[in-house]
Order: structure tokens, then sequence, then C-alpha cells
């Protein structure tokens, strides 16, 4: 009878297979790997392979049968009505490190099924998961894999959030930022980039989720003017119009239009420092191509990237890639800033295997980004550029709030200050939070002293603030980040207008904190003064 019950047990619960990660021939089995044969639509499953080769990864978990819901709304909308009969379930892979088959006892190419005990286990080993679309090119769905990062303290991705993954009923958890293939029918580059932007905003801020399809149609639904489906890609109006559907506030900053004293670069900077992924249109050689930038790299030990007309420096001026998620090419590639930095060339339609050991397999630069679009929330309103435009005509020596700060700092504070302020040694890092994710970080860290601690804990703060934080850029170049200390940092409000005089709400430089008083009722004018003892640099914001 025991036996009996196994069987049906067998039967009726979905199996799962584990395969070696090495094993070439396995991938080729289930139509995942092609070998010299790879063709343009296998290239983003082949730059997948490579992150999980970086990061150690040695078993893949096949989860047959799987309902992904991007691809059940894609099959509804389109794949469902071809004559071609396509399959409605997907297949989901896990992967692991650690040599997972061998601590579960499992032999390779083995059905099995395992219980809940394994989740532990089986956590600290997971690089996360990939979707496979039973399709005929163009398969990568749902994936979100753990990036591989050489050196942490240059590279940032600031775009990544964790996951929750139901693997038979075993709760996993995948670190990352979403990625996914466009089918090139439902769905093309610019609503696949909006699907990924979605699902991560979803997780972290809770915003509305969206298919392929529903992207298409919400995109469509002012500015239709052609079918939705078969998807014939979507214009820069279209995405805006989507984004505006899904919630945001979305900000187009064009080349053309971003005055000269603004780099498209810093603008791109002080979002993804404020953890939003943005959107980059790519124009060359006739060609139009989105992707979406959620990260970038850090290197202060080089020279800086440009020439400023000020003696300030940004935490910008020393980034040479940003790290974007390509529909096209596979997640965490590096974009080149500047089209010398391109070692490669393009591999279409040659292939050449060796390629895909490089940073960056396509020969564009952010030289050829001609736009890019911010899904900014909409109690933002004042943007990063302002910000730092603010920030900028605060620390000059004409500003009468500069000579309120400077005249109240102890002797040796204020030659600390204005050494690395006339050096040119002052660097700017401008991006926007919550406010109370501040204070936690305010709360949590050991170096603030207690008057500061205590001026920000039981400060009256809007929802989101943007934060400019003030940092000699010796003590950037310093190995471990958690040693890049800050002299200070200025406060300002999220929600104010961009003429108004009153964006900044506090500063604080060594020894001295100035408060606005925002909302004083009778006097909003005045700014208290207030003298810090023990006030030392302290810890850079770490999301």
């Amino acid at each position: 009878m025991a036996s009996f019950f196994f069987g049906l047990r067998s039967l009726y619960m979905r199996q799962l297979r584990i395969i070696n990660f090495k094993d070439k021939a396995s991938l080729q089995e289930f139509g995942l790997y092609k070998g010299s044969s790879i063709n343009e639509f296998d290239v983003p499953f082949h730059n997948i392979l490579l992150t999980l080769e970086k990061n150690a990864c040695t078993d893949i978990i096949v989860e047959r049968n799987y309902i992904d819901k991007e691809y059940l709304d894609e099959y509804s909308f389109f794949y469902s009505t071809s004559f071609k009969n396509y399959g409605r379930f997907c297949t989901r892979l896990h992967f692991f490190h650690g040599n997972i088959a061998k601590h579960l006892g499992i032999n390779h190419d083995q059905d099995f099924i395992f219980t809940a005990s394994e989740k532990d286990s089986l956590q600290k080993s997971y690089l996360g998961f990939c979707v496979i679309r039973p399709t005929d090119r163009n398969r990568i769905s749902h994936t979100v894999i753990k990036p591989h990062i050489d050196n942490p303290r240059d590279v940032f991705i600031k775009s990544q959030s964790n996951y929750l993954v139901n693997l038979n009923g075993t709760c996993l958890t995948a670190t990352g930022m979403p990625f996914m293939q466009q089918d090139s029918q439902a769905g093309l580059c610019a609503s696949t980039d909006l699907v990924m932007l979605s699902r991560y905003m979803h997780e972290v801020h809770k915003h509305r989720l969206c298919t392929s399809p529903e992207v298409t149609l919400i995109a469509n639904k002012f500015l239709g003017s052609d079918r939705s489906f078969p998807n014939r890609g979507l214009t820069i109006y279209h995405m805006l119009s989507a984004l505006s559907e899904m919630g945001y506030s979305p900000v187009v900053y064009s080349r053309v239009g971003v005055p000269a004293s603004v780099n498209l670069e810093d603008i791109v900077y002080y979002y993804l420092e404020s953890a939003l992924p943005v959107i980059l249109f790519i124009q060359a050689r006739g060609c139009s191509h989105v992707c979406l930038a959620i990260g970038h790299d850090f290197k202060p030990n080089l020279p800086p990237r440009i020439t400023r007309k000020s003696n300030i420096l940004r935490n910008s001026d020393f980034i040479r890639h940003f790290i974007v998620h390509d529909d096209e090419l596979g997640p965490y590639l590096h974009l080149p800033l500047l089209a010398k930095d391109i070692k490669t060339a393009n591999f279409f339609p040659k292939f050449d295997s060796s390629v895909f050991r490089s940073s960056y397999t396509h020969p564009w630069s952010f030289e050829n980004v001609q736009a890019a679009i911010v899904p900014v929330h909409r109690k933002v309103y004042l943007s990063g550029e302002e910000i730092e435009s603010n920030v900028e005509k605060i620390l000059s020596p004409l500003n009468h709030v500069f000579g309120l700060m400077v005249g109240n700092m102890q002797p040796d504070k204020k030659k600390l200050f204005e050494g690395v302020l006339s050096s040119g040694k002052l660097a700017l890092r401008s991006f926007f939070l919550k406010s109370n994710d501040y204070k936690k970080w305010i709360a949590d860290m050991p170096r603030v002293s207690a008057e500061i601690r205590e001026f920000y804990l039981n400060a009256e703060l809007p929802r989101f603030i943007w934060l400019t934080e003030m940092s000699d850029i010796d003590n950037l170049r310093k190995p471990n980040n958690k040693d890049h200390l800050i002299l200070g940092e200025i406060i300002s409000d999220s929600t104010a207008g961009a003429k108004s005089q009153y964006q900044f709400i506090s500063i604080h430089l060594p020894s001295v904190f100035l408060d606005r008083e925002l909302n004083n009722p009778t006097n909003p004018d005045h700014i208290a003064i207030y003298s810090i003892n023990n006030d030392d640099p302290y810890q850079a914001y770490i999301r």
C-alpha cells in the first residue's frame, strides 16, 4: 500500500531534474546551448551563462511545466491565436554553486523530489533563476540572477532587489535586477525595458506590475496609430504614456535639450544613485535601440573624466561605464561612456566566441545615447541637475549662506573644509531617497555625533529628500567602501519648485549645522545655526 501511494505521489507531484552546469550536452538536450552554432537570438542566454560561470555555478535544477505569468499573457494575446501550435508551459531553471547534487545525494540527469528541509542549504547556494519560453527564438522570459562583481569598490549595481521564488513549495530568494529578452512579437525592446523596470519598481516601491502585452496596450491607449499585436515597437511618446499610466511622472532628457553646463551622464548618475533604473535611447548608423541603465562603475584613482568651470568635482566625474540590461545582449553589461573605450567589434553577423569574454559586446557607447527617460516618483519635483546647481551656489564664497557656515565653524574644522574646497578636491554626490530610510541610516551610524543624530531623527521632512554628500576625493580613493567618509551633507526638499528660494532644508558641514525651519509660521526665512562638538567625518550612505 505504501508503495502504491508513493507511486501516486510521484505521478502527481511535479518532479525536478538536476543537471551539471559544466556539461554542455545536458544544456543542449533542453535546447539551451548551441555551441558554435549560436546566432544573435541566443546571445542573451550565453551572457547569462557567462555571469553564472563567473559566479562559480555548478548545478542547474530544471523545473518543467512551469506557468509563467509573463509568457501566459503573451500566449493569450498572441501565440494562442497563431496557426502554429505553441505550448502554454515554460521551463524554469534554477542555478546553484557548491555542488548541490552531491549535497542532496542526487546524481546528475536524475529526476527527484526534495523536501522543505533542504531549504537552508539551497538558499546559501542559490544564484537565481531563468524562465525559458516554448517559442522558436528569443526564449528568455522572467529572469533574476546574481550579478558578478569582481571588485565591490569599482562596480555598483544600484537597481537590484530580492525576489521570492517558490520551488515545489520551498521558498528561496533570488537577488538581482530582473531581466528578460524581447519575444519580438508580443513585445520589442522598449516594452521589454518597461517590463524589467516594472518588476523592479513593483518589488521596491509597490508600483504597478505589468507584462509585455499590458505595457503595449497602455502605451497605445491614447497614441494608438497601429495594431498592438504583433508589436511593431514603441516610440518615446508611447513609453511616456505607458509610464504615466503605470504611476510615474516620467522626465525626458534629450542630449539636444540638455543645457551646455549639464552633462547627460551626470543626470543619469543622479537617478541611478537614487536606485531608479534609467531608460537609454541609442541611435547610431541608422539603428535605434533602447536599453536599461541599472548601475555604474567608479574609478576615483583615475583623473576626472571632464574639466569643469567650477573647482567642485562630482562623483560622476570618475565613472567610465554604465551597467545596463540589454534585452538583445544580456544582463549586467558595461556600456562605455566614451567610444574610445570600446574594445570589441560588432559580433554580427559573424560569431566569435571570444566576444562573450568582454564586458560589453556591442560597438555602441554612451556617446550614441540621444535621450534618457527617468521614471520619477510623482512627489519628487526637483531634479538632480537643479539640486547640484543650487548646492554649487550655496558653496560659493559670495553666498551669504556660505558666510554663515564658514563663520560659525570651529577654527580647525574651517581650515580642513576650506583646504579641501580651495584645492579642488571637494566632490558632490546627489541622490534622492525616502527620509525614513535616511533616518534609519543615521540612527545606526556609530560615527555620527549625538547632536547630528538628534537633529535628523527629530526633523520634520517630506517623504522623499534630495541628499547631497560632500567628500574629499582623496578619501574616496580608499580601498574599502566603508572607509569612504563624508565631510557633511545638504538635505533639500524634493517637493520644492525649481525656482523656489526654499530648496534646502538643512546644511551640515564640519562643526556647524544650519536648519532652515521652513515651516516656521512667523519667519520662514529664518536660519537657525548650531555649533556641533565632536563632529568627525562619517560613512557615506550605502544602499
